[in-house]
Protein backbone atom coordinates (compact mmCIF):
# COMPACT_ATOMS: atom_id res chain seq x y z
CA UNK A 1 0.00 0.00 0.00
CA UNK A 2 1.09 3.43 -1.03
CA UNK A 3 -0.28 6.52 0.20
CA UNK A 4 1.20 10.11 -0.13
CA UNK A 5 -0.52 13.31 1.61
CA UNK A 6 0.83 16.53 1.12
CA UNK A 7 -0.77 19.85 2.27
CA UNK A 8 0.27 23.55 1.99
CA UNK A 9 -1.25 26.42 4.11
CA UNK A 10 -0.76 30.08 4.62
CA UNK A 11 -2.18 32.72 6.40
CA UNK A 12 -3.11 35.79 4.40
CA UNK A 13 -4.49 37.64 7.60
CA UNK A 14 -6.16 37.48 10.50
CA UNK A 15 -8.76 36.61 8.73
CA UNK A 16 -8.06 34.18 5.76
CA UNK A 17 -6.26 31.12 5.25
CA UNK A 18 -5.92 29.03 2.02
CA UNK A 19 -4.51 25.66 2.16
CA UNK A 20 -3.93 23.38 -1.07
CA UNK A 21 -4.01 19.57 -0.45
CA UNK A 22 -3.33 16.60 -2.29
CA UNK A 23 -3.80 13.19 -1.77
CA UNK A 24 -2.37 9.38 -3.90
CA UNK A 25 -3.02 5.99 -2.46
CA UNK A 26 -2.64 2.91 -4.10
CA UNK A 27 -3.20 -0.60 -3.45
CA UNK A 28 -2.21 -3.91 -4.79
CA UNK A 29 -3.08 -7.89 -3.95
CA UNK A 30 -2.60 -10.92 -5.49
CA UNK A 31 -3.70 -14.34 -4.63
CA UNK A 32 -4.69 -17.93 -5.42
CA UNK A 33 -7.91 -18.62 -5.97
CA UNK A 34 -10.57 -21.65 -6.67
CA UNK A 35 -13.10 -21.59 -9.45
CA UNK A 36 -15.81 -24.54 -9.47
CA UNK A 37 -14.90 -26.28 -13.02
CA UNK A 38 -11.45 -24.34 -13.58
CA UNK A 39 -8.10 -24.85 -12.16
CA UNK A 40 -5.14 -22.35 -12.07
CA UNK A 41 -7.13 -19.69 -10.58
CA UNK A 42 -5.25 -16.71 -9.93
CA UNK A 43 -6.15 -12.98 -9.13
CA UNK A 44 -4.52 -9.63 -9.22
CA UNK A 45 -6.26 -6.66 -7.98
CA UNK A 46 -4.99 -2.80 -8.10
CA UNK A 47 -6.67 0.45 -6.97
CA UNK A 48 -5.35 3.73 -8.08
CA UNK A 49 -6.88 7.14 -5.71
CA UNK A 50 -6.42 10.77 -6.56
CA UNK A 51 -7.73 14.19 -4.61
CA UNK A 52 -6.47 17.53 -5.30
CA UNK A 53 -8.30 20.31 -3.50
CA UNK A 54 -8.39 24.22 -2.31
CA UNK A 55 -9.51 24.77 1.24
CA UNK A 56 -10.50 28.34 2.62
CA UNK A 57 -11.34 29.10 6.11
CA UNK A 58 -12.53 32.96 6.82
CA UNK A 59 -13.09 34.54 9.80
CA UNK A 60 -15.75 36.53 9.05
CA UNK A 61 -17.52 37.22 12.13
CA UNK A 62 -20.67 38.64 10.92
CA UNK A 63 -24.30 38.15 12.05
CA UNK A 64 -25.03 34.95 10.30
CA UNK A 65 -21.68 33.72 11.31
CA UNK A 66 -18.23 33.51 12.89
CA UNK A 67 -16.65 31.27 10.49
CA UNK A 68 -17.14 30.32 7.03
CA UNK A 69 -15.21 26.67 5.82
CA UNK A 70 -15.43 25.68 2.08
CA UNK A 71 -13.10 23.16 -0.18
CA UNK A 72 -13.74 22.06 -3.55
CA UNK A 73 -12.03 18.67 -4.65
CA UNK A 74 -10.93 17.12 -7.54
CA UNK A 75 -11.54 13.20 -7.07
CA UNK A 76 -10.29 10.14 -9.17
CA UNK A 77 -10.65 6.15 -8.58
CA UNK A 78 -9.39 3.70 -10.75
CA UNK A 79 -9.70 -0.38 -10.05
CA UNK A 80 -8.87 -2.76 -11.97
CA UNK A 81 -9.18 -6.87 -11.11
CA UNK A 82 -7.89 -9.21 -12.83
CA UNK A 83 -8.52 -12.81 -12.90
CA UNK A 84 -7.00 -15.67 -14.90
CA UNK A 85 -8.23 -19.29 -14.67
CA UNK A 86 -7.76 -22.20 -17.26
CA UNK A 87 -10.95 -24.82 -17.84
CA UNK A 88 -9.72 -27.86 -20.25
CA UNK A 89 -7.55 -26.10 -23.58
CA UNK A 90 -9.16 -22.53 -22.69
CA UNK A 91 -7.20 -19.86 -20.42
CA UNK A 92 -9.36 -17.31 -19.43
CA UNK A 93 -8.63 -13.44 -18.55
CA UNK A 94 -11.23 -11.40 -17.22
CA UNK A 95 -10.67 -7.73 -16.49
CA UNK A 96 -12.83 -5.80 -14.30
CA UNK A 97 -12.49 -2.15 -14.45
CA UNK A 98 -14.38 0.36 -12.75
CA UNK A 99 -13.35 4.51 -13.08
CA UNK A 100 -15.46 7.27 -11.35
CA UNK A 101 -14.03 10.62 -11.96
CA UNK A 102 -15.78 14.33 -10.70
CA UNK A 103 -16.31 16.92 -7.86
CA UNK A 104 -17.03 17.95 -4.27
CA UNK A 105 -17.78 20.94 -2.96
CA UNK A 106 -18.42 21.38 0.72
CA UNK A 107 -19.56 24.79 2.85
CA UNK A 108 -19.71 24.99 6.47
CA UNK A 109 -21.33 28.05 8.43
CA UNK A 110 -20.15 28.27 12.37
CA UNK A 111 -21.87 30.77 14.57
CA UNK A 112 -21.69 30.84 18.91
CA UNK A 113 -24.75 32.82 20.20
CA UNK A 114 -26.10 33.40 23.60
CA UNK A 115 -29.86 33.24 24.49
CA UNK A 116 -30.78 34.42 27.82
CA UNK A 117 -28.98 31.54 29.98
CA UNK A 118 -28.31 29.05 27.36
CA UNK A 119 -25.60 29.05 24.91
CA UNK A 120 -25.77 27.91 20.84
CA UNK A 121 -23.32 26.75 18.64
CA UNK A 122 -24.77 26.81 15.22
CA UNK A 123 -23.56 24.81 12.47
CA UNK A 124 -24.92 24.39 8.61
CA UNK A 125 -24.03 24.59 5.53
CA UNK A 126 -24.59 22.20 2.09
CA UNK A 127 -22.50 19.85 0.05
CA UNK A 128 -22.59 19.16 -3.73
CA UNK A 129 -20.63 16.02 -5.53
CA UNK A 130 -20.66 15.48 -9.31
CA UNK A 131 -18.68 12.39 -10.66
CA UNK A 132 -18.98 10.47 -13.79
CA UNK A 133 -19.03 6.65 -13.44
CA UNK A 134 -17.83 3.73 -16.05
CA UNK A 135 -17.60 0.11 -15.28
CA UNK A 136 -16.38 -2.25 -18.09
CA UNK A 137 -15.58 -6.21 -17.63
CA UNK A 138 -13.63 -8.34 -20.43
CA UNK A 139 -13.20 -11.76 -20.59
CA UNK A 140 -10.27 -13.20 -23.53
CA UNK A 141 -10.56 -16.70 -24.56
CA UNK A 142 -7.89 -18.51 -25.72
CA UNK A 143 -10.42 -20.62 -27.74
CA UNK A 144 -13.43 -19.30 -28.11
CA UNK A 145 -14.59 -15.41 -28.70
CA UNK A 146 -13.72 -12.68 -26.36
CA UNK A 147 -16.32 -10.58 -24.23
CA UNK A 148 -16.94 -7.38 -23.24
CA UNK A 149 -19.82 -7.52 -20.81
CA UNK A 150 -21.79 -4.10 -19.43
CA UNK A 151 -23.20 -5.35 -15.66
CA UNK A 152 -23.50 -1.80 -14.65
CA UNK A 153 -24.07 0.82 -17.32
CA UNK A 154 -21.85 3.72 -17.27
CA UNK A 155 -23.49 7.02 -14.97
CA UNK A 156 -23.05 10.23 -13.79
CA UNK A 157 -24.20 10.53 -10.63
CA UNK A 158 -24.79 13.90 -8.67
CA UNK A 159 -25.30 14.14 -4.96
CA UNK A 160 -26.08 17.54 -2.94
CA UNK A 161 -27.12 18.18 0.82
CA UNK A 162 -28.17 20.89 3.80
CA UNK A 163 -27.76 20.38 6.97
CA UNK A 164 -28.46 22.31 10.31
CA UNK A 165 -27.30 21.54 13.89
CA UNK A 166 -27.60 23.35 16.80
CA UNK A 167 -25.83 22.24 20.22
CA UNK A 168 -27.17 23.94 23.24
CA UNK A 169 -25.80 24.28 26.34
CA UNK A 170 -27.97 24.81 29.60
CA UNK A 171 -26.30 24.35 32.93
CA UNK A 172 -24.60 21.15 32.99
CA UNK A 173 -26.70 19.85 30.23
CA UNK A 174 -26.14 19.64 26.25
CA UNK A 175 -28.92 19.07 23.99
CA UNK A 176 -28.12 18.76 20.09
CA UNK A 177 -31.19 18.71 17.45
CA UNK A 178 -29.88 18.78 13.71
CA UNK A 179 -31.98 18.42 10.72
CA UNK A 180 -30.00 17.11 7.19
CA UNK A 181 -31.86 16.77 3.85
CA UNK A 182 -30.09 14.63 1.05
CA UNK A 183 -30.95 14.02 -2.52
CA UNK A 184 -29.46 12.19 -5.22
CA UNK A 185 -29.73 11.53 -9.20
CA UNK A 186 -28.24 9.16 -11.43
CA UNK A 187 -27.89 9.34 -15.03
CA UNK A 188 -27.20 6.18 -16.82
CA UNK A 189 -25.43 6.25 -19.95
CA UNK A 190 -26.25 2.81 -22.29
CA UNK A 191 -23.70 1.03 -23.97
CA UNK A 192 -23.97 1.84 -28.22
CA UNK A 193 -24.97 -1.67 -29.03
CA UNK A 194 -27.57 -1.39 -26.28
CA UNK A 195 -28.94 2.01 -27.49
CA UNK A 196 -29.03 -0.34 -30.98
CA UNK A 197 -30.99 -3.30 -29.70
CA UNK A 198 -33.86 -0.64 -28.52
CA UNK A 199 -34.15 1.38 -32.04
CA UNK A 200 -34.40 -1.97 -34.06
CA UNK A 201 -36.79 -3.32 -31.81
CA UNK A 202 -38.61 0.01 -31.39
CA UNK A 203 -39.36 0.38 -35.35
CA UNK A 204 -40.26 -3.56 -35.51
CA UNK A 205 -44.00 -3.99 -36.34
CA UNK A 206 -45.44 -7.22 -35.43
CA UNK A 207 -48.57 -8.46 -37.47
CA UNK A 208 -51.95 -8.77 -35.43
CA UNK A 209 -54.63 -11.55 -36.54
CA UNK A 210 -57.71 -11.73 -35.61
CA UNK A 211 -59.08 -13.81 -32.88
CA UNK A 212 -60.82 -17.08 -33.65
CA UNK A 213 -64.54 -17.37 -33.67
CA UNK A 214 -65.35 -19.92 -31.42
Amino acid sequence: MDNVLVKLQNQFNDAHRLEFNGNYIRNQSEGDQTYRGYTDGQSEDSTEQYQIGIKHIWDMHAPIADTLTWQLDWLSKEENGVTTRVKGTNNQRKDYIYEDEGYQFDMQFDKFLTIGNTEHYIVYGASYHDKDIKNINKEFNSTGTDKEIFYIPSANEMRYGFFLQDEITVGNFIITPGIRFDAFDTDQVMPAITQAVIQITNTINFPTRPLPVV
